[in-house]
């Protein structure tokens, strides 16, 4: 029985290869694109399922909601603290070195840079899987100086993997290479190079106050547990501020749970830029959508060319055939069209794999496993099935008698069915353009909207020795001044597109001396020249008051000058903030209030938004001649138009003052850009399926049409001899298409409306809602719908009225 329903298939597809093309191309390209789709979700969702016990781990957060800031670092006292509560199983952190002793190392000699030195706890394998490929880890996390590196990092320092008793010198440390671990895989939200022990004398002594360590709790519960983890956070929240803000209710502690950092974790602070649940769920939206569209495709094409099937049913049912037999005849041939298409599909992705993952950023492959096989197959049968369902109850209820008769009405419900999925085809696309238009929108929304600092024409160096470079009179900073084309040179220790490093407490006359912290950023003179802020009162630092440079003093107070954003001028002074300029304030850095700095206000600055536009804008101040950071960063304002020669007489500078070889030298616009790298990937991403989904509604269009015009040659025929022209036969066809597009485009635009105004409410700043672009989407799908009508009914109404009527 199967052979002959397989030769009945074969039999059919041969009698109708259009029929075949049109289905197959449909199914293969949204098979196809759906893949590639679920490939990049289900990397996106794999981060961190492969470390130990993930679903019980959680990240410590902090949020001043008096600041407006959240941070996933806390104090690495904190972690043993938390230990002590009956739902904590363990605690492991994790600080970064290289922002306390820089990333400058020797090596025989030769100066190397080295950055992304981690000191951990010595249970790090309990909440990271290591595969440690030589030596031992243990003593580079338990014994000073001893240190393990990641396999790239080995090979690029010392030329080879196996470095075991290797040294390498930072300042007055001189590590010896102890271990050497297989590089991180992609999928995790971790990103060291190196690792080392926590002991005072590399990572400094700890305190409550500080706020530097990624802290990783085990819980007893996992991540699905949310009324014990929100009774956690409560606790944790509690004992925090009784330790550190002697009871005050400074800060909000919360629990991020380890698989969710990648996709849910937006701090300023991450190791590496995260992805975005809102991709991912657009993406998997896209691939139903894709996989939707081709099955309706399918299912019209199927209904409408019912009718040169319908004696084949006749005569079988008048031999005998069940109507059961003939629904699995037609399933059958539907699973195998679908079988086709996604043999096809496999090696569309094959031959799309390299640009997709140019386009995403990221190393996907198809791995042709027995999990994947068998799930590919389910989805075929399911999608042959589902597709292939309706047409085949369909044909298979023709009536015998009445079709061998010539008696043969084509059901009104087919009809419906095939219109109403045409409309669902049409409405899909409209609310995909829309869609696309406005993500396009809010995308170059957000980068060129006005942060507060200059980006264009700034030349930033990141990662310095801030000793070398935080000095009034740095040699360094006049040679760069000399260059050709360099107006300015700054220092700072903060990268004003990444994130702050460091707080204080600002206490001016009247404030609550236990004022909340305030990020700071240490800087040198012309900091509202060189960085390109909005001076709104006062000046800027200036070599002529040679008492804005932070003076430490041998008997007095440590004194500088500072300029503060207009967020805190008005915390200070609402009514007057003019009256705040010459003021002297105090700048308390630590816990005690004799490490205080006297603090005299010279300007006062428009706000700034530090890293992301998404972000608010920061209440921050700038200090004069300051810095807590091992690490600086050189910003060069300039008028030059060939970077890449300005950069190399840069890096001739640094090496001739410094011996840095390779140093990071950027635009600060080209930083900035690169905040929104994601959100370009993804848009280009939606843009090209989106293109698709046009694409095979066009293609279901163009069947559909097809048939149409066919079905209708005989109207058309007489309709010409009676003198109707050409443009009249087809926009008398076009219109019933027309029609079915107006009436998608009522569905549409509610939908697109609610889906892209829940969308932007993620955004601090966003575009207002374009209105227009309903219109065009519209306009562009009806337009694309006539064309490709168009151009069957114009064949059609070519062919002359003889041929149609001859056997009239």
């Amino acid at each position: 029985m199967l052979e002959l329903y397989l030769m009945g298939a074969l039999r059919a597809f041969l009698r109708q290869k259009f029929h075949l093309l049109l289905n197959v191309t449909g199914l293969a390209i949204g098979l196809g694109a759906a893949l590639l789709i679920a490939l990049y979700s289900q990397f996106e969702l794999s981060y961190d399922d492969h470390q130990p016990n993930a679903s019980h781990v959680f990240r410590l957060e902090q949020s001043w909601p008096s600041m407006g800031l959240d941070a996933p670092v806390s104090s690495p006292l904190m972690a043993e603290e938390f230990t002590k509560l009956n739902d904590i199983e363990a605690a492991f952190y994790l600080l970064n070195l290289s922002q306390r002793h820089g990333s400058d190392i020797q090596i025989r000699g030769q100066q190397q840079k080295l950055d992304k030195v981690f000191a951990a706890t010595d249970n790090l394998t309990q909440f990271i899987a290591l595969d440690i490929l030589h030596g031992e880890l243990a003593p580079a996390l338990t014994q000073p100086a001893k240190l393990a590196l990641s396999r790239t990092q080995a090979i690029r320092l010392f030329g080879q993997s196996d470095v075991i008793g290797q040294t390498l010198v930072q300042g007055d440390i001189t590590w010896s290479v102890v271990a050497v671990f297989a590089d991180l895989p992609d999928n995790t939200h971790f990103d060291f190079n190196g690792l080392a022990a926590m002991t005072p004398s590399q990572a400094g002594q700890p305190a409550l106050q500080s706020n530097d360590a990624y802290v990783y709790l085990r819980t007893r519960f996992d991540d699905s547990a949310q009324q014990p983890r929100t009774q956690l956070e409560q606790v944790l929240t509690e004992q925090y501020n009784e330790m550190v803000y002697k009871g005050k209710n400074m800060v909000q502690v919360t629990l991020l749970p380890l698989l969710d950092i990648h996709l849910y974790g937006h701090s300023r602070f991450e190791f590496k830029a995260n992805g975005s649940a809102d991709n991912v769920h657009i993406s998997i939206g896209l691939s139903i959508l894709l996989i939707l569209v081709a099955s309706f495709n399918f299912i019209n094409m199927s209904t409408a060319k019912a009718a040169q099937r319908a004696k084949e049913v006749g005569v079988k049912k008048a031999l005998g055939a069940s109507r059961f037999q003939l629904m699995l005849q037609f399933l059958l041939e539907s699973v195998l069209i679908t079988l086709i298409a996604g043999l096809l599909a496999l090696v569309f992705v094959e031959l799309a794999l390299p640009w997709f993952n140019q386009l995403v950023d990221k190393a996907l492959s198809l791995t042709f496993s027995l999990p994947f096989i068998a799930l590919f197959s389910a989805t075929i049968v399911t999608v042959g099935v589902i597709a292939g369902l309706y047409p085949a109850l369909f044909i298979a209820s023709f009536d015998a008698k009445r079709v061998l008769s010539g008696d043969l009405q084509r059901g009104a419900t087919a009809i419906w069915v095939r219109k109403s999925l045409l409309v669902a085809q049409a409405a899909l696309s409209i609310t995909l353009i829309i869609a696309t238009f406005v993500l396009y929108q809010q995308l170059v929304f957000l980068t060129t909207l006005d942060t507060g600092y200059a980006k264009e024409n700034r030349l930033e160096i990141r990662a310095l020795n801030a000793t070398e470079v935080f000095n009034s009179r740095s040699a360094l900073t006049d040679a760069l001044q000399r260059l050709d084309g360099v107006t300015s040179v700054g220092v700072s220790d903060t990268a004003l597109t990444s994130s702050t490093n460091t707080s204080a407490r600002l206490i001016w006359p009247g404030a609550d001396p236990a004022n909340m912290p305030i990020p700071f950023i240490g800087t040198g003179y012309q900091t509202v020249e060189n960085q390109g802020l909005t001076l709104l009162h006062g000046r800027d630092f200036s070599r002529q008051f040679s008492s804005d440079w932070y003076q430490q003093g041998d008997e007095s107070q440590p004194s500088a000058s500072i300029i503060i954003s207009r967020e805190i001028a008005m915390q200070a002074n609402q009514v007057d903030m003019d009256s705040l300029i010459g003021q002297t304030w105090r700048v308390v850095v630590g816990n005690q209030e004799g490490q205080s700095i006297r603090a005299k206000v010279v300007g006062i600055v428009e706000d700034i938004k530090i890293g992301s536009s998404r972000d608010a804008s920061s209440a921050l101040f700038f200090i004069c001649g300051y810095s807590r950071m091992s690490q600086a960063n050189l910003v060069l304002a300039h008028t030059r138009t060939d970077q890449a020669q300005l950069r190399q007489e840069v890096q001739s500078v640094l090496q001739q003052h410094l011996g840095v070889v390779g140093a990071d030298i950027e635009s600060i616009s080209k930083r900035y850009q690169l905040l929104y790298q994601g959100d370009q990937q993804a848009s280009k991403v939606i843009f090209t399926f989106t293109a698709l989904a046009i694409v095979l509604t066009v293609i279901g269009i163009f069947g559909l049409s097809s048939f149409s015009a066919q079905r209708r040659s005989k109207e058309v025929a007489i309709r010409k001899v009676l003198g109707a022209t050409r443009p009249q036969l087809i926009n008398l066809l076009a219109m019933e298409y027309i029609k079915l597009v107006l009436g998608s485009a009522l569905i549409a635009f509610p939908l697109a409306y609610w889906l892209v105004s829940d969308w932007l409410t993620n955004f601090n700043e966003r575009v207002a809602h374009p209105y227009a672009i309903y219109l065009i989407a519209a306009a562009l799908v009806g337009t694309i719908t006539w064309l490709t009508v168009a151009t069957q009914v114009f064949k059609t109404a070519s062919t002359k009225p003889s041929a149609a009527l001859r056997y009239e």
